[in-house]
């Protein structure tokens, strides 16, 4: 049994051909979610795709909030150390408050 939404390889790649599927560089409205995420997403070393999960939910001033502690007022921490930690005490908070 074939499944009917299945596009063999070959018929794939031909109709790929010729698109571009990167997004460019300074694209992104200054100040919006998908400027703070892909700015989020160099710090912590992981994809755009990954940080949108990883934040998703978060308001955009706690994003912002979190960004901006992690690169400016991080001290001798590194900021994407910080970061993880940051949201691993929010996770444990949150678990406690369950």
């Amino acid at each position: 049994m074939t499944d009917p939404t299945h596009t063999p390889p070959k018929q794939l790649n031909s109709l790929l051909t010729g698109r571009s599927f990167t997004v460019e560089k300074g694209r992104y409205v200054v100040g919006s979610y998908e400027h703070y995420v892909h700015l989020t997403s160099k710090l912590i070393k992981r994809s755009y795709i990954a940080t949108h999960k990883l934040v998703e939910g978060w308001p955009l001033p706690k994003i912002i909030e979190r960004y901006e502690l992690c690169t400016k007022h991080a001290g001798t921490m590194p900021g994407d150390v910080k970061w993880w930690w940051m949201r691993k005490q929010d996770r444990a908070a949150r678990l406690k408050s369950d």
